[in-house]
């Protein structure tokens, strides 16, 4: 991340269906987000998916490679913690809130009281 923030959105993609997903989310944050429009984003990506991650060349956006032990891929959850604990890592003292959010989602509103 460019900037320390004291909230970091993260979100995890595996595939072209959760990239498209995760753009149009990210693009309602910006847009309706309201108190949270700004927020930085940063999305945990397999790179043995070989997806194109051009699409979150956005602003405030970053990319991170998780890395994955094969036998723990097919667990229930397991790319999202391990996302996660990617994330925890990529920031070390960068932030104080993660906000992890699946990529099937849309903003409408501020989710931040």
């Amino acid at each position: 991340m460019n900037a320390q923030s004291r909230t970091v959105i993260v979100m995890y993609v595996s595939n072209r269906n959760t990239l498209n997903s995760c753009v149009m989310f990210i693009r309602s944050i910006r847009r309706f987000g309201e108190s949270m429009q700004d927020t930085p984003v940063l999305v945990v990506h397999d790179p043995s998916s070989k997806i194109d991650l051009s699409p979150l060349i956005l602003p405030n956006v970053d990319t991170c490679p998780m890395n994955i032990r094969p036998e723990h891929r097919n667990f229930f959850y397991s790319r999202k913690v391990h996302a996660c604990a990617t994330a925890e890592i990529f920031l070390t003292g960068q932030t104080e809130t993660l906000l992890y959010f699946d990529t099937e989602m849309l903003s409408l509103s501020s989710f931040k009281q």
